[in-house]
């Protein structure tokens, strides 16, 4: 309903002029513009804001804008600000710090302290889709298959769709089968065609990749750090036919 959200815009813009140090007007602000899809009208509000007032939800918005522009580096160092703070975002600043690494075994080591500290809970369910992204098609089965395993009875209970996602990861179901089991929630379907894109990224199949981005962003599911990824994803793809480099030349390598 983009009238709807413009209205809505607007109003946080009203806000925004009686409340200007309002973290929460400034938030509002930046999206309502990038669900209207006035993402250039976001990035240069967002540039307007001193970084020390680019804090949490504003901050993570900052580093998606400017991977999404392919500033990597920049990206990195406000992924990096949140980190502690909100673990959701490892996932990006964790694919930034491939791309400007380059090589999958260079990236290990981090990915491997960010498993240790995620153990226990719901990122440990996600985390083989880092492994995979980073080009270690090996670790990230054997880490979907040990969480699948090992998944605690109380993060099971969370949500149906965990548990389906720790099958999907160990190459016990199949995309289909993820999609299917999400089909009833907005939510879910969101994070099922994210995972589902980066499946058929890392093994080769862009066109397929970029179909299940753009169904995941379609959820409109602003808020879920899925919904962010596939948005950044599909605008690193855009602008590099080759992105993501690092994983050219792993293409036989499959994910199961």
């Amino acid at each position: 309903d983009r009238e709807r959200y413009l209205a809505e815009a607007n109003e946080a813009g009203e806000r925004l002029e009686r409340f200007p140090e309002s973290p929460d007007a400034l938030f509002s602000r930046i999206a309502q513009l990038e669900i209207c899809g006035e993402d250039e009208k976001a990035f240069r509000f967002m540039e307007q804001i001193p970084p020390a007032r680019r804090r949490l939800a504003i901050l993570a918005r900052w580093g998606n804008a400017l991977y999404r522009r392919g500033r990597v580096q920049d990206a990195f160092e406000a992924y990096s600000g949140l980190k502690g703070a909100n673990d959701y975002f490892e996932a990006m600043r964790l694919t930034a710090l491939t791309e400007l690494l380059g090589e999958p075994e260079r990236i290990k080591p981090e990915l491997d302290a960010c498993y240790e500290r995620f153990k226990g809970g719901v990122l440990e369910l996600y985390s083989p889709s880092f492994y995979a992204l980073a080009g270690l098609a090996e670790e990230a089965r054997l880490r979907g298959m040990r969480n699948f395993e090992n998944l605690p009875p109380r993060i099971a209970s969370m949500r149906p769709l965990y548990k389906q996602m720790a099958r999907f990861h160990a190459g016990l179901l199949d995309e289909r089968g993820l999609i299917e089991a999400s089909a009833a929630s907005q939510f879910d379907l969101c994070e099922a065609h994210t995972h589902v894109g980066i499946r058929r990224l890392v093994n080769g199949d862009r066109a397929g990749a970029r179909e299940h981005f753009r169904k995941a962003v379609r959820t409109g599911v602003y808020m879920y750090v899925e919904h962010q990824r596939a948005s950044v994803f599909l605008a690193r793809m855009e602008q590099d036919s080759a992105w993501p480099r690092w994983l050219t030349h792993q293409v036989s390598q499959t994910v199961p």
